[in-house]
């Protein structure tokens, strides 16, 4: 369905999301359509949107080229280019099937995305929204006689959390005997913060927004390096 008048009259105001469904992993700023009136603006161009009956929104912007008489044009197949990205984002897959993971994160958007990201890339998804809940939740397999974690091969270990941080939930994971890869998620990039994750015990460190391709990357790394250091252990 298209949009309101209210809403496409709000549409290119900063930070406007408007109340229509839509996956919850594809929230965003509300930044994207203001950003791109100004470049295009920049460019000597417009922007508009138009209603047609409730049918959908158009979106419509024009720029001035120049002499376009040279200019080859090609055709792009929509359902080729589908089918590209679908065998891209195979190769993306876990390294280890059915890889289980416990993320530990109380921002309800991060929670979702992460979710999606992994659940596609075929992993196992569970979440608790602090530290204090990641424990207990450990704490439940080593009650019935299992190492602490062992439904577990990595946790997601955000750093700013209510109840438990992330810093000093690592740090008690570690004490309980957890061995498996731990991997920070923080909105600070400073070398000093990598390092503090790293001193806690994290494997390794990713900065928030969440990148896919850098996400699934990081786990595979970590997974493999674990692997390896276990065989040379034995």
């Amino acid at each position: 369905m298209g949009m309101t008048s209210e809403l496409l009259n709000q549409l290119f105001s900063p930070c406007c999301l408007t109340d229509i469904e839509i996956p919850d992993y594809r929230i965003g700023t509300g930044l994207g359509l203001i950003i791109s009136q100004r470049l295009i603006e920049l460019l000597g161009g417009s922007i508009s949107a138009d209603q047609y009956d409730q049918s959908g929104t158009t979106i419509k912007f024009s720029i001035a080229t120049g002499d376009a008489s040279e200019v080859k044009m090609e055709k792009v197949s929509v359902t080729k280019r589908l089918e590209e990205i679908k065998a891209s984002r195979s190769t993306q897959e876990l390294v280890k099937e059915d890889c289980r993971i416990l993320l530990v994160e109380d921002g309800i958007y991060n929670q979702r995305l992460i979710n999606y990201l992994l659940t596609k890339a075929g992993a196992e998804i569970n979440i608790v929204e602090n530290g204090q809940l990641a424990i207990d939740d450990l704490l439940q397999s080593q009650a019935i006689g299992d190492p602490p974690g062992d439904s577990y091969d990595l946790i997601l270990m955000d750093i700013q959390m209510p109840v438990l941080d992330g810093y000093a939930t690592t740090r008690k994971l570690r004490s309980m005997g957890f061995t498996k890869p731990i991997i920070a998620l923080t909105a600070h990039a400073m070398t000093n913060d990598r390092q503090r994750c790293l001193d806690a015990g994290c494997d390794e460190y990713l900065s928030k927004p969440i990148d896919r391709k850098r996400l699934i990357s990081t786990i595979n790394s970590v997974l493999k390096t674990r692997v390896r250091q276990n065989l040379v252990t034995r």
